[in-house]
């Protein structure tokens, strides 16, 4: 009883450490650091985050095959496969940007290189957190996770106050992470040999059978990466490293206060996946929906009345804070719908229609595009901000009539 009370305790404190670290970083990175410089970390940052979508899915593949009841040796095959997968890729990828940074100069080659190892990294990080989720550890995974962020939030202070370059911050963010991502990994693989699940030579089938699972959600993760981090790297050339930085911290600051809804939908996604019972999916579905509706209506409320004095405080005065304010409005509006989005996503996973939300991304991507082509020749933040929003607005509508439309005719 004890574990299960100190385990309730670690959740919401890995939720504020993956959430509210990264924000206090960013308001010391926009005291510290010349708008533009801070603007190019940033880009640097969202190019490379493209590194991500390296794992092909695979988290999602280990949850819903483990999830759905394997013995010890099949997990370990599964283990094995997934860790192989991701640590593979991101190697190559870490070895290909080799000769690519060095066609930039000497500024951009450290940032550059720096912030790919990092996310690179972190990939392979990430299938260790599912593992350790799903060996019933989650206590594990939240520590990591608060480390991971205190770390990375100590380094990228400390660099920033005393350095006040972003190269400097990025490459000991990409040392801490590093360090971190072993730990975490000795970590894994010690409670995983407790439990008998040793890590055994990965096989062919395995493969396969997480490729499968996890395509869509890869096909899925690609669209994401394009409306968070692409969008980022549209309006770095629409409107150079300042309105990367813009663009930055209205979308950072309201979509990590509506992360909640996220980080417990995936907690829901793994009953749902375990669950045969439709009836029990359909009031999982519905009470978490409930949930996060009420979450997400209190936050938007919150910036639409204070959103000015928040921002204020986390930025400071300067011609930053000028441009957010222009622009936040957008993003409330934006992020509602968004923040509703992940337990309709999970839905349509447990019940192996991950392709139906694809073809949602595609819409959103389309809607989105035309807006911008139709007046590519003006576009300012302010209309960037607005055609992200409205495109946004529509994939979040869509997706919730979906989901319940499903849960009417399929789910009795």
């Amino acid at each position: 009883m004890k574990k299960i009370g100190f385990t309730r305790l670690l959740a919401p404190a890995a939720f504020v450490s993956v959430n509210v670290f990264p924000l206090m970083s960013a308001a010391v990175l926009s005291r510290f650091l010349d708008p533009v410089d801070l603007g190019r970390y940033l880009l640097a940052y969202s190019f490379a985050y493209f590194i991500t979508l390296a794992d092909l899915g695979v988290g999602n593949g280990l949850i819903q095959s483990v999830g759905q009841g394997k013995d010890f040796y099949a997990r370990s095959r599964y283990f094995s496969s997934g860790l192989t997968i991701s640590f593979v890729i991101s190697s190559v990828i870490m070895l290909s940007a080799i000769p690519i940074v060095f066609l930039l100069d000497d500024d951009n080659r450290v940032l550059y290189f720096s912030v790919i190892i990092q996310i690179a990294v972190m990939n392979i990080m990430n299938t260790t957190f599912v593992i350790l989720r799903l060996l019933n550890r989650p206590d594990l995974k939240f520590k990591m996770q608060i480390l991971f962020s205190l770390s990375l939030m100590i380094s990228s202070v400390v660099t920033a106050m005393v350095f006040k370059s972003s190269r400097q911050v990025a490459f000991y963010g990409a040392l801490s992470t590093i360090f971190i991502a072993i730990f975490t990994f000795i970590i894994a693989k010690r409670i995983s040999e407790s439990h008998g699940i040793r890590l055994r030579v990965p096989d062919l089938y395995r493969y396969r059978e997480l490729f499968k699972i996890g395509s869509a959600t890869f096909v899925h993760n690609i669209f994401g990466a394009f409306f968070t981090f692409g969008q980022r790297i549209l309006i770095g050339a629409l409107a150079g490293p300042f309105g990367v930085a813009s663009v930055f911290y209205p979308q950072t600051l309201i979509s990590k206060m509506h992360q909640y809804n996220a980080m417990t939908s995936e907690v829901f996604f793994i009953e749902m996946s375990s669950s045969k019972d439709e009836s029990s999916i359909k009031k999982i579905y519905s009470s978490k929906l409930k949930i996060n509706f009420i979450a997400s209506i209190s936050i938007s409320l919150l910036f639409l009345f204070l959103g000015n004095q928040i921002f204020a405080v986390w930025l400071g005065s300067g011609v930053l804070l000028e441009s957010v304010e222009n622009i936040y409005i957008y993003y409330i509006f934006a992020y509602f719908f968004y923040s509703l989005t992940p337990m309709p996503y999970y839905l349509l996973n447990s019940l192996g229609m991950q392709w139906k939300v694809v073809v949602f991304d595609v819409i959103y991507a389309a809607t989105f595009g035309l807006m911008i082509l139709i007046n590519l020749n003006s576009v300012d933040l302010v209309y960037f901000s607005k055609s992200f929003a409205g495109a946004t607005c529509i994939y979040g509508a869509m997706m919730l009539l979906y989901a319940n439309s499903i849960l009417k005719r399929k789910i009795k």
